[in-house]
């Protein structure tokens, strides 16, 4: 497992680094623009500045994301794939070691992302740090099932993605099938979440948070005892996603289907 992970830390790490670098040249040069906007007293351009800083800062994540998964299906699908299952090794090995290299990635990007907020939204920067320190002030345990839920989040899009991926390698038209898989996973996804939230009375998110925004609900003081209450199901429902998608990926590069 080390050994695939060192492998495929080799093969992308100067694609993540030139497409981070890439975005925060962009970044800058809009934080400069928006700086100048402001001391001409430029609205217009000012507006701009800052509709660009918006989508620019969480879009480091998301590029990140989506070269990753083009790097996924270039080593399994493509020719590449040839190599991938000659080595010695369980293709569960390969899917594991790749989903946690992509895990890893996103983390750093995520953190990278967070911290030139500083630079371009001070006012969102300072509310997520008091989200997280009166969180942990008031309640570590609910923080902890925070924070797991929003690796497992990460973790079931990467999933997901590989999941479609090889689904489509079944079928002629292998992208197309593929977006179509995608698509239908998040409905899926989202349709028992709300049945299971339903069935254990979280429907409505009032009932959580009182009718506030949840980082609002936690800087006043807490959440509902409800809300620990979610987590757990919100975990368990990921969880049980996560192990099943591997398995099928699993079974479905076990027996080649991606090869022609």
């Amino acid at each position: 497992m080390k050994k695939l992970m060192v492998y495929e830390i080799k093969n992308t790490w100067r694609y993540v680094v030139a497409i981070v670098a890439s975005m925060l040249v962009l970044i800058a040069t809009q934080a400069w623009v928006k700086y100048l906007a402001e001391d001409a007293h430029n609205e217009a351009i000012l507006k701009i500045a800052e509709f660009l800083l918006a989508y620019l800062v969480p879009g480091i994540i998301v590029v990140v994301f989506m070269v990753l998964m083009a790097r996924f299906y270039k080593s399994m699908f493509l020719d590449e794939g040839y190599l991938s299952f000659t080595l010695p090794v369980k293709p569960l090995l390969l899917i594991v070691s790749k989903m946690i290299v992509a895990l890893l990635y996103i983390l750093v990007s995520t953190i990278i992302s967070f911290g030139v907020t500083y630079f371009t939204n001070r006012e969102a920067f300072n509310i997520t740090m008091d989200f997280l320190k009166i969180g942990f002030q008031d309640s570590v345990p609910i923080m902890i099932f925070y924070g797991i839920n929003m690796l497992l989040t990460i973790v079931v899009n990467i999933v997901n993605v590989y999941f479609s991926f090889s689904v489509g390698q079944v079928y002629h038209n292998k992208m197309l099938v593929s977006i179509i898989v995608l698509f239908v996973i998040n409905i899926v996804q989202g349709i028992l979440t709300t049945i299971a939230f339903s069935i254990s009375g979280l429907l409505h998110v009032e009932e959580v948070t009182g009718g506030l925004p949840i980082t609002q609900k936690l800087i006043q003081g807490g959440f509902n005892p409800l809300f620990l209450k979610s987590m757990i199901i919100g975990f368990i429902i990921t969880g049980i996603i996560v192990v099943l998608e591997i398995f099928l990926i699993k079974q479905l590069c076990q027996y080649h289907l991606n090869l022609e």
